[in-house]
């Protein structure tokens, strides 16, 4: 009997991977970078440590603002009252300007981690749509923004657990804190 030709048969030629690499690759981390992925527990490590700094820098700020202001105030040069508020903007807009470039590279690689454009991350400007940035996994291996990111750091590991320890420590003082207020006055007969 003749071999017959199915045209619906898979294909007998060998294909080469397409993207010339193996699954077991990953990729090396480049934060300040529009190109490239990472992971849930390095994006939610990241905005933690991005907010440490955050009220770090305010701190520093606040502090050259109010020293400023009571020197002004206790009769330094005698000077103009609105350069130290020009002064206090300057700095607090220079920071947000960089504190918004690095949500937003950090946010384009974690969408290119979970297969999505760069562009989707516009979305988290809506209320609680940055959950989904956190919830959502990643692609496994390699998807068309490169290979997978690498694993997390012990650094990275006490970000993520700090920032769930932290969050479900204020839910329960939120909830525990009135509820202990109103149990104090009725006991004092208040």
């Amino acid at each position: 009997m003749a071999e017959m030709n199915n045209p619906y048969a898979a294909p007998g030629a060998l294909v080469a991977d397409v993207y010339g690499e193996d699954d077991d690759a990953v990729q090396p981390v480049k934060i300040f970078s529009l190109r490239g992925r990472i992971g849930r527990l390095r994006f939610i490590a990241y905005l933690f440590y991005a907010g440490l700094v955050s009220a770090a820098a305010m701190a520093v700020i606040a502090a050259l603002f109010g020293a400023a202001f009571m020197t002004m105030a206790g009769g330094g040069d005698g000077g103009d009252g609105n350069a130290v508020p020009a002064v206090f903007w300057v700095l607090y807009f220079a920071y947000l300007i960089v504190y918004f470039v690095f949500y937003v590279f950090v946010s384009v690689q974690r969408a290119h981690d979970m297969g999505w454009n760069g562009w989707t991350a516009l979305l988290t400007i809506i209320p609680l749509v940055v959950l989904l940035w956190m919830i959502i996994p990643g692609t496994d291996g390699r998807n068309r923004h490169g290979p997978r990111p690498p694993p997390n750091s012990i650094g990275v590991l006490i970000g993520a657990w700090l920032t769930l320890g932290l969050t479900i420590l204020g839910i329960v003082a939120a909830i525990a804190l009135p509820a202990y207020m109103g149990f104090a006055q009725r006991a004092v007969g208040g």
